[in-house]
């Protein structure tokens, strides 16, 4: 079928205009063997590791530690782009006993700046029940008071972001099984959007603004065993 010139480029906008949002390069990763340098890249502060054991990446604080301490397994590629939609999933554990604090989580934060970066994690705090908690912070400003929680029943879960290249909301979910239907948390608008839950302005374009995707662990006077505070299964679509 013959079109002009003129419907042609059209067509083509149209067919990119449609196609200018689809999901990211998939990835996924069971933690079953060693963790490559060029795709993976560790970063400690003080004494805590994350590590493959069991197929499954294990988070270790040898000795009790008097302050915070975080450990980011920070992924190098793919990095998501802000004119995509895409989703990101991993499975947690969190089988520390009470006292002080630990938690373990999926963070998701501006590629330019990693002073901006949004969290989702499952916590043990003090003696006090699990709890899945949303953390947002815009030019390292982390205030606690903007943080969203929910109570959860068990010790293990699955926490997913969800990004939406037509609203810019970052969407945190998470479920405590396979079988159960997801539970929103918060939304999070780095366009500074007025309509969401929680935002900030992270200077992002369509044309340039990427995302990575940082896997972490934290504790407070508290160590940590090797196989109780895990992470598995990371699925990236």
């Amino acid at each position: 079928m013959y079109l002009p010139p003129s419907k042609t480029l059209l067509l083509c906008l149209t067919f990119l205009c449609a196609n200018s949002a689809q999901a990211v390069t998939a990835f996924s990763e069971k933690f079953s063997s060693t963790l490559k340098p060029a795709r993976w890249s560790l970063q400690s502060e003080g004494s805590g590791k994350l590590a493959i054991s069991k197929g499954k990446l294990s988070f270790t604080v040898p000795t009790t530690p008097k302050d915070e301490e975080f450990t980011f397994l920070t992924l190098k590629r793919p990095q998501l782009k802000y004119g995509e939609n895409w989703e990101v999933i991993v499975d947690v554990a969190n089988l520390s006993v009470p006292g002080g604090s630990i938690g373990v989580g999926l963070r998701i934060e501006n590629a330019a700046d990693r002073t901006d970066g949004v969290s989702i994690e499952l916590d043990r705090v003090g003696e006090n029940a699990s709890k899945v908690t949303g953390v947002f912070i815009t030019d390292d400003d982390d205030d606690l008071a903007r943080d969203i929680d929910e109570p959860v029943s068990g010790t293990k879960a699955s926490l997913r972001a969800t990004f939406s290249a037509k609203t810019k909301l970052i969407t945190f979910w998470y479920r405590n099984s396979t079988k159960a239907a997801w539970e929103k948390l918060a939304n999070f608008s780095p366009a500074n959007s007025a309509s969401a839950q929680r935002r900030g302005d992270w200077g992002m374009t369509p044309a340039t603004g990427k995302f990575k995707v940082v896997l972490f662990a934290y504790t407070e006077e508290k160590f940590a065993t090797a196989g109780k505070v895990t992470l598995d299964n990371l699925i990236i679509r």
